[in-house]
C-alpha cells in the first residue's frame, strides 16, 4: 500500500529477499529441513514448461496435434492430446495446477530415455546439433559450449569437457551421433528437468 500498489516495486522486493535467493544446495544446518524455507527444494518443471523448454533448448518447433507447428504447450486449451504432457502430469483444467502429481514414475523415465518427443528433438533437421556442426571454423569445445549454454545456461566444466572430447572423434556421421547423444544426455539431466 505504501508503494501505491506498484507491481515493479513488489517484484523487486520479492526477488531481493533472502527467501527467494536461498540456494538449493543443502548445507550441514539445513540438510534435513523440510519447512521454513531454509533452502530451496528442487522441483521438476511442470509438463508444459518442460516440453516447451526442451523444444527451445534443442531449437526445434514441436508439433502438438490440432495446433500449428511451434505452438507452446503453456498456451494449449484444456484436454489437448499429447502423450508427453499427459505422462508428465498435465491436468485437464488450469484450475487444478496445485493438484498435479509431481512424483516421477516409470512411464516418464522411459519416455525421456527413448520416447518419441526426445527422439524428434535430437534428430529433427535444423536443430541445435545441425547448427553447431554447420560451423566449420568452430572447434568441438565451442560446439559443446553452445549446447550447454542453450540447455543449461552455463559453460561445461573442465571435467565434462574432458569426458566429452574423446567421444567426438570419427567420421562426420559418428560425430553427428556423438553430438546428438550429448544433447540427449543434457536434456535428460536433472539439472535441465528441475528448477533449482
Amino acid at each position: 500500500m505504501r508503494e501505491k500498489y506498484d507491481l515493479k516495486t513488489l517484484i523487486k522486493a520479492i526477488l531481493n529477499s533472502r527467501t527467494y535467493q536461498v540456494s538449493s544446495v543443502p548445507n550441514a544446518t539445513n540438510e534435513y529441513d523440510q519447512i521454513n524455507y531454509s533452502r530451496f527444494y528442487l522441483k521438476r518443471q511442470i509438463a508444459e514448461s518442460l516440453y516447451d523448454s526442451m523444444g527451445e533448448a534443442a531449437e526445434v518447433r514441436l508439433k502438438i496435434p490440432g495446433y500449428p507447428l511451434g505452438a507452446k504447450a503453456m498456451s494449449l486449451a484444456i484436454g489437448s492430446p499429447n502423450y508427453f504432457l499427459m505422462t508428465f502430469g498435465r491436468v485437464e483444467s488450469r484450475d487444478q495446477l496445485c493438484e498435479r502429481d509431481h512424483q516421477p514414475n516409470v512411464a516418464q523415465a522411459m519416455h525421456l530415455i527413448n520416447g518419441e518427443t526426445i527422439h524428434s528433438l535430437i534428430t529433427t533437421s535444423g536443430n541445435i546439433v545441425d547448427r553447431v556442426l554447420a560451423k566449420p571454423d568452430w572447434p568441438d569445445e565451442r560446439r559443446i559450449e553452445e549446447i550447454y549454454l542453450a540447455c543449461l545456461s552455463r559453460l561445461p566444466t573442465t571435467e565434462e569437457l574432458a569426458e566429452l572430447k574423446p567421444r567426438l572423434s570419427g567420421d562426420e556421421t559418428a560425430r553427428k551421433i556423438a553430438f546428438q547423444d550429448l544433447l540427449w544426455a543434457v536434456l535428460n539431466s536433472k539439472e535441465f528437468e528441475y528448477i533449482h
